[in-house]
């Protein structure tokens, strides 16, 4: 999983969580460093130091809107396109291409499921796709060299060829969103496991209350972890609204 370079290049100010994009987008050569620093760390894999209140979906770590990761704000455009196609299988069985059927069908009978239900059947669902290990690998090398700065995945792509764990959140993300979960109380979060030395990527979801702190960590292995992981530290986040960065506390 990597940082965008434009992104790198081009960095937000973070010198104040400021709306006015005027002021709030001028390029920074502190915070493209720090940026860059991150990127580092996420050139070395996917999968897992918390802080001790745990992960709250707040505007703690603010960056800017979605648009200002050009990669991403792409990969939302890209699966808006193809949701028309998702959601036609969902209002017609019978209309539905052969690999788009189970999600269709999940989503159809999901509906009248609990959200924690729901919850609960996207994670498997998607943590039941293939995944493909070396992916990482691949995008790193080619980061290295400059001929790709960034890579996300639509859930369709992802239905089709599987991916690695940033495409399993993105797609549990896209999933939660089609079931009428709100963005702002999703994010797809990357943090760095410090015993596995390796950075994993999961869904944080608050749960349908005014807590922040009330969030649900959904997890590769299938386990929803409650606010916390032990051992992560948060690294970045992103949803539709924004892009928020958690640097390393010493």
């Amino acid at each position: 999983m990597t940082i965008s370079r434009v992104w790198i290049a081009h960095p937000p100010d973070v010198t104040t969580v400021d709306r006015n994009p005027a002021r709030s987008f001028r390029a920074s050569r502190y915070v493209g460093q720090a940026v860059f620093l991150l990127s580092v760390f996420a050139l070395f894999g996917c999968a897992g130091d918390t802080y001790r209140s745990g992960y709250r979906l707040d505007e703690r770590g603010y960056l800017g809107p979605a648009e200002a990761w050009p990669a991403w704000s792409a990969v939302l455009a890209r699966h808006e396109v193809e949701l028309d196609g998702l959601r036609a299988c969902v209002a017609d069985a019978d209309v539905c291409p052969k690999h788009l059927r189970a999600a269709g069908t999940l989503l159809r009978r999901a509906k009248t499921l609990t959200e924690d239900q729901q919850l609960r059947l996207v994670n498997r669902y998607v943590n039941g796709r293939h995944y493909r290990r070396d992916r990482s690998k691949a995008i790193a090398e080619a980061v290295a060299t400059d001929r790709l700065r960034n890579h996300w995945t639509t859930l369709e792509d992802f239905i089709r060829h599987g991916g690695d764990c940033e495409d399993f959140a993105t797609s549990k993300y896209f999933l939660l969103r089609e079931l009428g979960v709100p963005a702002e109380r999703l994010r797809v979060l990357v943090a760095y496991e410090r015993r596995e030395r390796e950075h994993h990527a999961v869904v944080a979801m608050r749960l349908d209350t005014d807590d922040p702190a009330d969030v649900w960590l959904l997890e590769i292995d299938n386990s929803i972890r409650r606010n916390r992981h032990i051992g992560y530290r948060y690294v970045y986040a992103v949803n539709e609204q924004g892009i928020w960065e958690y640097p390393a506390r010493t």
